[in-house]
């Protein structure tokens, strides 16, 4: 189950020590070395894990994303997917969204979380629980730690199939019932409008 695997990750999280895993991911290499993207976007940069094989880590991935100030991860679903991205250093603002329905051009979803976080916090999403998310930069530099695995429930039917995300704008106006109506939109729209 999805959501299972949500919970069950955040409460490993919680019980990590964060200075190691920076250590052990090498983070302050990275940190000299990642190429930012031109755009206002977090930077992401694959990491390999030591003790791995390539054939051990068949279905997911681990990844560093780094944000400048400002800089964000654009509004997105996405199908058959899990994630959780573990906060390292500085500050996030996180908003997430249970996706409900996929409509004609738009994907009706309901606001979940709108804050900003630091290190030690986990937002994780899956089809079922907050599957649309949003990161922006809110110190001067800011580090999560995503691991994404692929090919979740994959009897599972959506109206818009994606191999990878589905850019949405959650900032037009909701209903009267709190939910939104939220456009699908391409990623130079998203890059235009949120970086």
């Amino acid at each position: 189950m999805p959501q299972a695997w949500q919970h069950a990750i955040e409460h490993l999280h919680s019980a990590m020590e964060i200075s190691e895993l920076i250590k052990a991911l090498d983070v302050d290499q990275v940190l000299r070395t990642i190429k930012y993207p031109k755009e206002k976007l977090g930077a992401i940069q694959d990491i390999h894990l030591p003790s791995l094989q390539p054939k051990d880590t068949e279905g997911f991935g681990c990844k560093l994303f780094v944000y400048r100030k400002g800089s964000c991860t654009p509004p997105h679903a996405h199908n058959h997917l899990v994630s959780a991205h573990l906060i390292l250093r500085g500050q996030i603002r996180t908003r997430k969204f249970n996706r409900l329905e996929d409509a004609q051009q738009s994907i009706v979803i309901e606001p979940t979380v709108d804050g900003v976080f630091g290190p030690g916090h986990t937002d994780s999403m899956s089809d079922d629980e907050n599957n649309v998310h949003w990161f922006e930069g809110v110190s001067d530099i800011a580090v999560t730690f995503d691991i994404p695995v692929w090919d979740i429930s994959p009897g599972k039917k959506y109206g818009y199939p994606a191999n990878g995300q589905i850019f949405i704008d959650p900032t037009v106006p909701p209903r009267g019932d709190g939910r939104i109506v939220a456009p699908v939109i391409s990623f130079p729209t998203a890059v235009r409008k949120f970086a």
